[in-house]
């Protein structure tokens, strides 16, 4: 017998105007219509797990409800009473229940005084139309498809949080830091690093030797832990959640007033991804030595105090984009910014192997 060239079920055009409900009592699950038919609103019930031929349907009318109970008075049509049962359905107001070989649906609803009142409405066991049976069926496999979806979604956020996983284990492998937090915020700079034919097949390092948050922010520890060491990398995040740096390869800690070349000096910015060099000519570093200040780079980011200090201790110089490559303004290293404060600042040396 051939199956295919028989009628077919369209679930795409359901009727606007049913709500379908999903209710449990004990291992069983019901499916619950309302819908307002030939001026009486209908409510149909299926058991999902034992879907047949037979399930429960009765028709109520507005005069029916008030007969059952005086609070259904306070409704004006059944337009107004499926809108109310559906919130009463998201409420978890309206449970099933079954006595025997009876199905009811127990409605809580709330007085004028305040009050709760328990209405129970009986539905009458019978034989469902071929329509029921197709409408329900519809409902059912709509649902079934919702829930396909959601699980889709789940996966969905499931491997991008894999992936987030992933790619966070592989920036640990590469930099123990609590400010960069995916692999395209070092990436540019790994690459910049490897600007010379000496360090293009050398494996990058970085070697965390200062962070504010766990040595503390005075300028005094920061020149304890970071002066003397060549190949230096800074990161600053700011309360404003602006990350950029500095990297110099010359190091800290050259004596208050010292100004020394350093052909690979260059500033940074984590959020647009750009590097900015310092122009030919120009390749003089000053550094602070003095346990007075903490970064100061000739016409770049300066430190004077503490890194988490405010009161415009720190601040960018407005000379910059003279003396680096690729800078609009002075300012776009701080997205606009002259003064910034720290929540944050990291030192790592950078390791060639």
């Amino acid at each position: 017998m051939d199956l295919s060239s028989g009628p077919t079920i369209n679930c795409n055009n359901q009727n606007n105007n049913s709500k379908v409900f999903k209710l449990s009592f004990e291992n069983y699950e019901y499916l619950i219509q309302l819908g307002i038919e030939d001026k009486k609103l209908k409510v149909l019930c299926q058991n999902i797990n034992h879907f047949n031929n037979f399930g429960y349907k009765t028709y109520f009318s507005l005069e029916n409800l008030q007969q059952i109970n005086k609070l259904f008075l306070c409704f004006s049509d059944l337009e107004e009473v499926l809108l109310i049962f559906h919130e009463l359905f998201k409420n978890n107001k309206i449970k099933i229940n079954k006595e025997k070989e009876n199905i009811f649906l127990k409605i809580t609803l709330t007085n004028l005084a305040g009050k709760e009142e328990q209405i129970s409405l009986k539905l009458d066991q019978l034989l469902l139309s071929n329509s029921d049976l197709s409408s329900n069926l519809c409902f059912q496999i709509n649902h079934l498809k919702e829930i396909i979806e959601e699980e889709k979604k789940k996966n969905e956020n499931l491997l991008k949080r894999i992936k987030e996983l992933e790619e966070w284990k592989n920036i640990k492998k590469i930099i123990n830091s609590k400010i960069i937090e995916k692999e395209e915020e070092i990436n540019f700079i790994i690459e910049r690093l490897k600007n010379n034919e000496d360090k293009k097949k050398k494996k990058i390092y970085f070697k965390l030797i200062y962070s504010a948050i766990e040595d503390g922010d005075s300028t005094s520890i920061f020149h304890q832990k970071c002066d003397g060491k060549k190949n230096v990398i800074t990161f600053f995040h700011t309360i404003k959640e602006v990350k950029f740096g500095i990297y110099t390869e010359v190091g800290y800690g050259l004596g208050a007033g010292v100004h020394i070349p350093d052909d690979e000096i260059f500033h940074f910015n984590i959020h647009n991804k750009k590097i900015y060099n310092v122009k030919k000519g120009e390749k003089e570093a000053a550094r602070c030595g003095g346990n007075s200040c903490g970064i100061h780079m000739q016409y770049g980011i300066y430190t004077s105090c503490n890194f988490f200090a405010g009161g415009n201790k720190h601040y960018i110089n407005l000379k910059m984009k003279d003396y680096y490559d690729g800078l609009e303004n002075s300012l776009e290293i701080n997205s606009g910014e002259q003064y910034f404060i720290s929540k944050e600042v990291e030192v790592f040396q950078v390791l060639f192997i």
